[in-house]
């Protein structure tokens, strides 16, 4: 996906718009210690990265976690097309790194680059697992 599919985030309000038939995932970050309680909801398409005004406000703003500093403004991109999640690098400075689930080997993150429940991505220095989300309406059932 190139810059120009990426919505323009300068504005105050998220890009995403969530509705029952969006697909339900999240970003759990991971710390030294393991999985921790802190979750990103990831839209059908979201924008990951740093808060700037001049530049954007991401839809996963990154901002308050530690090495933060790491992450780029406009860093990934996340979305959902024809059943599959698809995980681009924007050009950030310190880069996108995928872990497979069961998988030794990390992969240096372009364009693209189909993620699968379980699988950890990097961004910059931080570590986060994606996993399916409960959306209020399945949850309800």
């Amino acid at each position: 996906m190139s810059d120009a599919e990426i919505p323009d985030s300068r504005s105050d309000e998220p890009s995403s718009t969530y509705t029952s038939e969006s697909p339900c995932a999240r970003l759990r970050y991971v710390d030294d210690s393991g999985p921790t309680d802190r979750m990103f909801e990831v839209g059908p398409e979201c924008l990951i990265g740093r808060y700037d005004p001049a530049v954007c406000k991401p839809d996963i703003d990154l901002t308050e976690l530690p090495d933060s500093k790491f992450v780029s403004r406009r860093h990934a991109s996340l979305r959902y097309d024809a059943g599959a999640w698809l995980l681009s690098d924007l050009g950030s400075g310190n880069g996108t790194f995928l872990y497979k689930q069961g998988s030794p080997s990390v992969e240096r993150v372009g364009e693209n680059v189909r993620i699968d429940f379980g699988d950890e991505i990097v961004f910059g220095n931080l570590r986060f697992r994606f996993e399916a989300a409960v959306s209020a309406e399945t949850a309800q059932d």
